[in-house]
């Protein structure tokens, strides 16, 4: 199971790191606006996932390029909630199936599913999101 969640007319205030509505970047963007493009898109990289055959590594890999490729905050201090506690590190980027890539003092950590959060993020790139293809 997935996730995820679109600030698009207003944002949270009083959260560990920057947040931003898209509606800041594109004025007047209501939620009828974005979804039709937010459920074009995840529909077509379903496909491609779905249609490309082979082990785990070999469907995730265009994803994974797609998605390094856009990827922010990569080097850079990430801190990473899990059940058993916090886990802190460099983000090293997503290995072949997209676990999380931690490097942390001791090595390379391998995490399938957390809540991440980066402890640099730069604020301009949370308060001026790319807007959606229309």
């Amino acid at each position: 199971m997935i996730g995820f969640g679109v600030n698009v007319a207003s944002a949270p205030e009083g959260t560990p790191y920057p947040a931003a509505a898209l509606d800041a970047a594109v004025p007047g963007l209501a939620p009828a606006d974005l979804m039709p493009a937010l459920a074009r898109s995840f529909a077509e990289h379903f496909a491609a996932w779905r249609s490309a055959g082979g082990d785990a590594a070999q469907r995730f890999a265009a994803t994974g390029r797609a998605w390094m490729r856009r990827a922010a905050g990569l080097g850079e201090p990430v801190t990473v909630r899990l059940p058993s506690g916090e886990r802190s590190g460099r983000f090293a980027g997503l290995d072949s199936i997209g676990r999380l890539r931690l490097q942390t003092s001791t090595g390379v950590e391998l995490i399938d599913a957390g809540d991440l959060y980066f402890s640099q993020l730069r604020p301009s790139v949370a308060a001026h999101p790319s807007p959606p293809t229309r």
